[in-house]
This record gives C-alpha cells, structure tokens and sequence, in this order.
C-alpha cells in the first residue's frame, strides 16, 4: 500500500505523537486508525466534526440503564399506571429526575451546560422539536414530541421538573396538551 504526506496543524501533530507514544504505536499506525474510523463514521451518514459530541454523549449514556422501547407502549403503560396511582406516578418521574441531575452534574455543571449536552443528545430523544432559551435569570422552554398523551407528557414534565430543579431552578409557569410541554423557569434564588 503506498502511502502519502498530509498536513495537520502543529498542535495536532503534538497531541497525535503523544498519544501514539502513550498507546505504543506508530505515528502512521495511529493516523490511519484515525483515518479510517473517520471515513466510516462519514459512510454511516455522520458528520465526522460531530464525533466529539457523539463521544459524550455515549459516555453519558453508558453510564445510565437506559431501555429502550416504542413509544406508543410507553404512552399505553403510563396511562394505565397514570390511572390507578396518579400521585405516586409524577412523584416517581419527578424523584427520577432529580436522581438523574446527580450523574448529570458529572458532565454539567450548571443549566448552561446541561442545555448544551441535552442539544447533543437530541438526536438520541423522541423529542420532535424544542426551543430553549436563557435570558438572565429566565429559562423559557418548548418541547413538542414529549408523548402522544397527557398522562405521559405530564410525567415528562414532572422529569424535567426534577431535573432543573436539582440545578437550582423552579418553574414558575407552563402549559401541558398532549406532547406539548411549554413552561418558563427561574433561578431560585430569585
């Protein structure tokens, strides 16, 4: 196999001879792993500048039990549940949230940064379409795909609500239709 000269910035250069130094291999061994894991994230439809973002978000989500399931048998389930134990349902999503902004904070340490990873992890989500906003002290949120009922959109709500108010925030403000979630926050020490 013939091989070729490619240009990289210095600073490149130096970071990919240490971690070939830090790994025992070859300059050459360890452009053309690199290369070539490049081209096929490329060929699988990915662009190979949202690599880094993938990686988090695949060491956050490794780090989680996560099981994934259709959505209509997540909705069908939740409304039976939402229907026999209301209460103990958003307690349990609510409580579910606030347990999961503990893992978060490994990656996020403030709201800011928690959006940013959540706008990375959009595409892992059944979320169709959102908008979130900061303003100072205000957060204003829209999400569409939260669910396709109420009884599993309320529970969403209830998630994020756990969530933001781990971060110290509180959601002063919202609306709720079936996979509709709009609602306003603000600091707590407001």
């Amino acid at each position: 196999m013939g091989r070729i000269n490619l240009a990289v910035d210095a600073e490149i250069a130096r970071r990919l001879k240490q971690i070939a130094r830090d790994e025992g291999k070859t300059l050459y061994a360890l452009t053309n792993e690199y290369l070539g894991e490049a081209i096929r994230v490329k060929e699988a439809g990915i662009e190979p500048r949202h690599a880094g973002r993938l990686a988090v978000t695949y060491s956050l989500l490794s780090g989680l039990d996560i099981v994934m399931l259709p959505g209509d048998m997540v909705d069908k389930i939740l409304s039976k549940l939402y229907a026999l134990e209301k209460e103990w349902l958003l307690r349990y999503f609510y409580m579910k949230g606030r347990e999961l902004s503990t893992y978060l904070k490994l990656f996020a340490r403030d709201l800011r940064d928690l959006i940013n990873i959540y706008n990375d992890l959009q595409g892992f989500l059944p979320i169709k379409k959102n908008k979130i906003e900061m303003e100072g002290n205000r957060l204003y949120v829209s999400i569409i795909g939260a669910g396709r009922v109420i009884e599993s959109t309320l529970c969403t709500l209830k998630f994020i609500e756990g969530i933001i108010e781990a971060y110290g925030w509180k959601i002063v403000k919202q609306q709720v239709e079936p996979g509709i979630i709009i609602f306003e926050a603000t600091t707590k020490k407001t």
